[in-house]
């Protein structure tokens, strides 16, 4: 494969699809639940025939795996190569006109991530990275922050739609609230990442983290000098719905508040 090429193509679906989502949030939009808090809207399946256009277009032979596509069915890669896509991470702050949203796609091949691409569209922020390349915003190299204990850091975290569900997330980020300058709700893990690899925030974690939220922005945070596990210290894979990204300084710091 033309990872190189690939790349690029990410970039423009997912700028193409970036600027579809925020044509719809001038123009309106349909809302419906996938559960009582979980929406899904027009502009979730407009983007996503976009991308699922474009990729079938250009790469008829890849699989596509998508959130609004996937539901609940488990996580199946073939040999070939596959894109995981989200076409609306954060649809809960675009419904409610809060700028926190984007648009993510990573493309894996033998079960590791080869390209990751987060779009902010409110921002005009391509975060971009292809494996052993190296990581980008907006074309300019970017690094994870050099922060090197918790009191100085700046965190994000993220819960589940069910409070019931949240695995203990409350009190823990009760916790790391006290220890840190502060941690920070966005809503939109995909972001949260993309936020990590360019040294916005120092550390991230979740423990209920969806696979198509995550799939492009670890690759994004690792190729940054970041790490990304789950809380047990094993390398994230998509399969894992524990997260944890950090700057590789804070990293064992924050392991040890969240425990295993």
């Amino acid at each position: 494969m033309d990872l190189a090429a690939i790349q690029l193509f990410a970039e423009s679906v997912a700028r193409h699809a970036g600027a579809l989502l925020l044509r719809y949030q001038r123009d309106g939009f349909n809302v419906t639940h996938k559960g009582q808090v979980d929406l899904v809207t027009s502009a979730d399946h407009a983007s996503e025939r976009l991308i699922i256009g474009a990729i079938s277009a250009n790469y008829p032979s890849h699989a596509i795996i998508s959130e609004e596509d996937a539901g609940g069915k488990p996580l199946a890669f073939g040999p070939q190569p596959t894109w995981v896509i989200d076409p609306l991470d954060g649809t809960t702050m675009f419904v409610h006109g809060f700028p926190v949203f984007g648009v993510s796609l990573a493309l894996y091949a033998e079960g590791e991530p080869q390209i990751g691409v987060v779009y902010d569209p409110s921002r005009d922020e391509l975060y971009s990275a292809r494996r052993g390349g190296g990581a980008a915003l907006n074309g300019r190299p970017m690094a994870v922050s050099q922060t090197a204990t918790l009191i100085e850091s700046l965190a994000t975290s993220g819960f589940p739609y069910s409070v019931l569900e949240s695995g203990g997330n409350i009190e823990t980020y009760l916790r790391v609230s006290m220890l840190t300058r502060g941690v920070r709700i966005a809503g939109a893990a995909a972001l949260d990442l993309a936020w990590v690899a360019c040294g916005r925030v120092d550390a991230y974690w979740e423990p209920a983290i969806k696979p198509w939220d995550g799939a492009a922005g670890a690759l994004l945070v690792r190729e940054a000098g970041g790490r990304v596990t789950d809380y047990a210290d094993r390398a994230w894979q998509l399969a894992e719905t524990q997260v944890v990204a950090t700057n590789g300084r804070l990293h064992a710091l924050l392991l040890a508040e969240l425990g295993d």
